[in-house]
């Protein structure tokens, strides 16, 4: 009997760990919603830290297409940083600091042979690669997609009744026991 006790501690504390980790994750992504919509803020950042997913294989083979990358900005950058940055047009690009120059820094995609022609100025430099979690970019981008909204809207109203239905027919069972 003493193993029983201990199981259904490590459950609860399963359980607790489990939603805690939901909660906070829940938290993370309306607090990067929020700041994209109502702070108009490009990316949207937790801490001073963003998410952006890695969308060419302009950096292979450190980083390919498909990664997600953790930026955070900094005072300054050196040669040899990867930095994400935007363009005229707003695009942002993920590219290595090649060389500083009077007007600013020298950006190259590492799988490129020329660096880029405009200069990046520290004002257009949204931050520092500082985290790199290979393909959860992908991820990323089916969760952004219609398809990939109904299975989280699926996964979340399954995890919000699955607890009541399991207790359900825990019951149903000891009734039928007894």
């Amino acid at each position: 009997m003493r193993g029983r006790p201990r199981r259904t501690l490590l459950k609860k504390a399963g359980r607790i760990a489990a939603a805690v980790l939901a909660a906070l994750a829940l938290a993370s992504a309306l607090w990067l919603l929020g700041a994209r919509l109502l702070a108009k803020e490009e990316p949207p950042s937790l801490f001073g830290y963003a998410p952006l997913t890695v969308l060419s294989g302009s950096m292979e083979p450190a980083l390919s297409a498909g990664d997600l990358v953790v930026i955070h900005r900094a005072q300054q950058y050196e040669t040899g940083e990867i930095v994400t940055f935007a363009q005229q047009d707003g695009v942002l690009v993920t590219h290595r600091i090649v060389a500083q120059e009077a007007g600013g820094y020298r950006t190259q995609g590492d799988a490129n042979n020329t660096p880029d022609e405009e200069l990046v100025t520290l004002r257009q430099i949204k931050g520092r690669v500082v985290w790199t979690i290979p393909y959860l970019g992908k991820a990323v981008l089916f969760l952004r997609t219609p398809g990939g909204l109904l299975l989280l809207l699926g996964l979340g109203l399954a995890l919000l009744f699955w607890p009541e239905r399991r207790k359900k027919t825990h019951r149903d069972r000891e009734e039928e026991a007894t």
